[in-house]
């Protein structure tokens, strides 16, 4: 049950990346948060995830925690900078807009992490 909680975490963050480097390829296409293009903000963050959760036996950790919480917390702002009307994100090829699909796939990095720790912490026991 572990290596398939792995595997799902390292997918989404994998799927995360390739829809920002299509997104981020695009010119003009990702709204800016404070000056930075957001789309290499949740590319960062979630490199960040993907790196951190690979290499969590050597004391990363902390590179996966940073990675999830500005990846929610800039995920959460083009949320409702979109719903608020003020920004326009981009489509993916699959119609969805970038803006919800970052932060539920973030929201759902931080489920698989959850079991992920739950299931080490049962086993230790």
């Amino acid at each position: 049950m572990k290596k398939v909680i792995s595997s799902f975490i390292l997918l989404a963050a994998c799927f995360l990346v390739a829809v920002t480097l299509g997104l981020v390829s695009q010119k003009g296409g990702c709204p800016s948060v404070y000056g930075a293009p957001s789309g290499w903000l949740v590319l960062i963050f979630s490199l960040m995830v993907f790196i951190g959760h690979l290499k969590r036996g050597g004391g990363l950790k902390w590179l996966f925690s940073i990675g999830i919480v500005g990846g929610v917390l800039i995920s959460i702002l083009l949320f409702i900078g979109k719903q608020n009307g003020d920004w326009i994100c981009p489509p993916t090829s699959a119609g969805l807009d970038f803006c919800s699909l970052s932060l539920s796939t973030f929201c759902l990095l931080i489920v698989f992490k959850g079991v992920d720790i739950f299931i080490d912490r049962k086993t230790e026991h």
